[in-house]
C-alpha cells in the first residue's frame, strides 16, 4: 500500500492492535510484510487522527 501525499502531510494505514485497519492523519503507521512499523514525526503528537472502519472520529 502507498501513502498519499498531500501538502500538509501523508495519509497512511497501520494495524491496531485488535488487528483492524486504521487510517491516519500524518501517516501515523504504515503496514509492511504485515509487520506494523510506526513513522515518528513531530507533527504526529497533535495532528493525528485516527479512525476505524474509515469512519472519521
Amino acid at each position: 500500500m502507498k501513502s498519499s501525499a498531500s501538502s500538509r502531510g501523508f495519509i497512511g494505514v497501520l494495524l491496531s492492535d485488535e488487528g483492524r485497519w486504521v487510517f491516519g492523519k500524518w501517516a501515523c503507521g504504515v503496514i509492511e510484510r504485515g509487520v506494523e512499523r510506526l513513522i515518528m514525526n513531530a507533527l504526529i503528537e497533535e495532528e493525528c487522527i485516527l479512525t476505524e472502519g474509515g469512519n472519521i472520529k
